[in-house]
């Protein structure tokens, strides 16, 4: 089942049996966003017919806003990916299986998309609100698109399941801590994991995250920028950054033992077939 066609009920299960609680980014975390900076501007996705049409300038526009907030980006520092096209993870609690991956993700320079799964430090999730659909439609006559009954912009809970999945997946994938962006262009919804919470910070302007994700890619040094593939988290990294990272791993675990055996069973089945058809 894709990440995106996961219920609520089952995100909630999977927080549930995971023993995380989600909890009000805001309330818990408060963003210091520097003093003095200036506004960042929005992304346009009503210029696009989708979400997936606008991905490409979309990951231009948060390399570079990621830049304006003093990231290095280039040779010993980050770049980011588009990445909607890339198979990513896979995951499995009980016997349901779960996939699905980020539109665009930050990771190291030197690291290719076939990587990012294992590497990713933001991970960037795009949604076109049914206002820009409705705004690319009055604009653009002769494209096809369906009409939309009541335009406004995207929520974090139409995207909740999804994004909670995504998160919990990279997190069993990365053995450091990374950050999930949920987005429309005008607003962001970060999802972090520390301890054993999880925390959403709803509604947040491009001036604020943007500034806290930059915060989060520098405050760590250079153990974020390293392009090797580890199989423990460090030792140095906190204990509540730490935690959650060791929690997740079994769930990929899982899914990857799964994934072969069935993959396994598939060859055998094949050569079976091969052979019956030999003996006639």
């Amino acid at each position: 089942m894709a990440f995106s066609a996961v219920s609520e009920t089952t995100a909630n299960q999977l927080l549930g049996d995971l023993y995380l609680t989600e909890v009000d980014g805001f309330a818990e975390a408060p963003f210091e966003t520097p003093a003095g900076v200036s506004d960042i501007d929005t992304f346009d996705f009503s210029q696009f017919v989708d979400e997936e049409a606008g991905t490409a300038r979309c990951v231009e526009y948060h390399q570079k806003q990621l830049q304006s907030c003093s990231v290095h980006m280039g040779r010993s520092g980050y770049k980011v990916l588009d990445l909607h096209d890339t198979p990513m993870y896979h995951m499995q609690t009980g016997s349901k299986r779960y996939s699905g991956g980020v539109d665009g993700g930050v990771v190291p320079y030197a690291v290719r998309a076939a990587s990012a799964a294992k590497l990713l430090r933001i991970g960037f999730v795009h949604k076109q609100s049914s206002a820009d659909k409705a705004t690319f439609r009055l604009n653009n006559p002769n494209v096809f698109q369906a009409e939309v009954a009541t335009p406004r912009q995207y929520s974090f809970e139409e995207g909740r399941s999804q994004v909670v999945c995504c998160l919990l997946a990279a997190h069993a994938m990365c053995q450091l801590p990374l950050d999930l962006d949920l987005t429309d262009g005008k607003q962001h919804h970060l999802l972090r994991l520390r301890g054993d919470m999880l925390l959403v910070s709803k509604g947040c302007t491009p001036k604020q995250a943007y500034h806290e994700m930059a915060d989060f890619l520098t405050k760590q040094g250079t153990m974020l920028i390293s392009k090797h593939i580890i199989s423990e988290p460090p030792e140095e990294l906190e204990e509540e950054l730490r935690r959650p990272i060791k929690k997740l791993k079994g769930l990929v675990q899982n899914a990857a033992m799964t994934e072969q055996v069935q993959s396994l069973i598939s060859s055998c089945s094949s050569v079976e077939d091969q052979f019956v058809q030999h003996m006639r």
